[in-house]
């Protein structure tokens, strides 16, 4: 029988589970990279600030969230600071379990994370933490032990995954079994046993279950270029194939993808472009935002299961726009980005 209270309460404010998406982006509209020869393409036109984008595939018919380009002095990092922490606690747009981003030289296996929605039932590291959490008191609760033994035994599966796959990865690229994802260690999911807060317990749970995310798409990584390794030659003819939409996928803008030739011709890597529109171009706008048609549009819906939460157990939501300045244009390398020295820009 459940109980007739609920303990999933916060006791601080947070930023809604959607703050910063609307804001300006970083835009890198360069592309530093020769396509493969492609037979259709799937796009959508914006218009932002008076500028015409597009934004393109030429592998899936999906409109991607275009999170931006973060700023180079920045590591791929999350934030840390309360004032960052959102209802759901996922990152915000540089979230990269959730929004496709830049290349990663550093790490181009995370183009191969799998969307929310299209997991296996046994990737308990896409479980909703507001569904797992158990009230025991009107202010407070667990993670039931059996959730908790699934996170733990995902995790050990993974581990041992990745150490059996050392070898093949030593052959893809120097620094693929070095820069592996290390978290969570063993003792980090056990280490949710002892929260008795939702709150506490939703940012610790995200945190693990981000990391578990990144180990499942490493594993998947090397796995791809065993079965579907690059051509041994560069080859001209090689045709983009259709992408899996279960992935992530990455934004070819910016620097050279050394990777990108892969994604498209054998790993099935949904492959995103954005391209600025000159006034020549006849090109009619669908969209205002770069949000709109996009799976980002769900965590702006008033009836989003976090926020709801939020907001029915009294939490406060810091409405404001923190940290988020007017991003001002400058011209760096031929291309229009907009910049800011914002430390976080999500």
């Amino acid at each position: 029988m459940a109980p007739n209270f609920d303990s999933r309460k916060f006791s601080t404010s947070r930023l809604r589970s959607a703050h910063g998406y609307d804001n300006e982006p970083v835009i890198d509209n360069g592309l530093a990279f020769r396509l493969p020869k492609f037979t259709d393409y799937h796009s959508r036109i914006i218009l932002r600030a008076g500028v015409r984008w597009m934004i393109w595939s030429p592998n899936l018919r999906q409109d991607p969230f275009y999170p931006g380009a973060f700023i180079h002095q920045v590591p791929l990092l999350l934030p840390t600071e309360k004032e960052q922490i959102r209802t759901d606690g996922h990152g915000g747009r540089w979230d990269y379990t959730r929004n496709p981003q830049h290349y990663s030289h550093y790490r181009p296996w995370l183009a191969f994370i799998v969307r929310p929605g299209f997991q296996e039932p046994f990737d308990v590291e896409y479980d909703k933490v507001h569904s797992v959490w158990e009230s025991t008191s009107p202010e407070g609760g667990r993670i039931p032990p059996d959730a908790l033994q699934a996170l733990i035994e995902r995790n050990d599966l993974l581990e041992a995954q990745i150490k059996s796959l050392f070898p093949n990865a030593k052959q893809i690229q120097s620094g693929v079994v070095s820069r592996r994802p290390l978290h969570p260690d063993r003792a980090a999911p056990d280490g949710l046993l002892k929260i008795d807060r939702y709150e506490k317990l939703l940012d610790r749970m995200m945190e693990c279950q981000r990391g578990i995310k990144e180990k499942a798409t490493w594993v998947t990584f090397v796995r791809t270029w065993v079965l579907n390794p690059p051509s041994v030659e560069f080859n001209v003819r090689d045709e983009v194939i259709q992408a899996e939409e279960k992935f992530v996928g990455v934004w070819l803008n910016g620097d050279h993808p050394e990777f990108g030739w892969w994604y498209l011709t054998r790993a099935a890597i949904p492959c995103y472009i954005i391209n600025r529109i000159g006034q020549s171009i006849p090109a009619t706008p669908q969209c205002t935002t770069f949000t709109e048609r996009t799976p980002v549009s769900s965590l702006q819906s008033p009836y989003y299961k976090y926020d709801c939460i939020a907001l029915a157990s009294g939490g406060r939501y810091t409405t404001h726009e923190v940290g988020y300045p007017q991003a001002e244009k400058v011209a760096q390398n031929g291309l229009d980005l907009a910049r800011s020295d914002l430390r976080w820009q999500l």
